[in-house]
């Protein structure tokens, strides 16, 4: 015997009082506006590493000579969205707000995300504790 054929009244709910219904992946996937923070920091996860790309393609010459200014401000741009997928992720995971995915992409913006975050947070903190100036370091090109 299916439920089909039992009465209303002898089925249990599938989904209790319908507080949570599944909803098909691509759906979900072409619908930001539905996304929690654990999609957006999967998102920007994404976006991290696609920077991360760029940057190696920059540093092993794929793109022409001196690009000096192009790939630091690629490593800011990867630093800035490592930084916030990181702390996205975290909230995500520890506040239930898309658990299963905030897990993916703190894996994901750790392993892309995590050195260019700590490059763009320790240049900040050399500019704070140097008034505003860089410590001279040249760098051998």
């Amino acid at each position: 015997m299916t439920t089909i054929d039992q009465a209303a009244a002898q089925r249990r709910p599938q989904y209790r009082h319908a507080t949570e219904v599944p909803v098909p992946v691509a759906e979900q996937l072409l619908n930001p506006f539905s996304w929690r923070v654990g999609h957006w920091a999967f998102f920007l996860g994404v976006m991290t590493m696609v920077a991360d790309i760029i940057v190696a393609l920059y540093v092993f010459n794929f793109f022409g000579l001196s690009r000096q200014f192009e790939i630091s401000m690629w490593l800011l741009v990867a630093g800035l969205l490592g930084f916030t997928a990181i702390t996205l992720a975290l909230y995500a995971v520890v506040f239930n707000a898309g658990r299963g995915i905030g897990i993916a992409a703190f894996l994901l913006s750790f392993f892309f995300g995590a050195a260019p975050a700590w490059l763009v947070g320790n240049t900040i903190w050399q500019l704070i504790i140097n008034g505003g100036q860089l410590p001279y370091a040249p760098i051998d090109w």
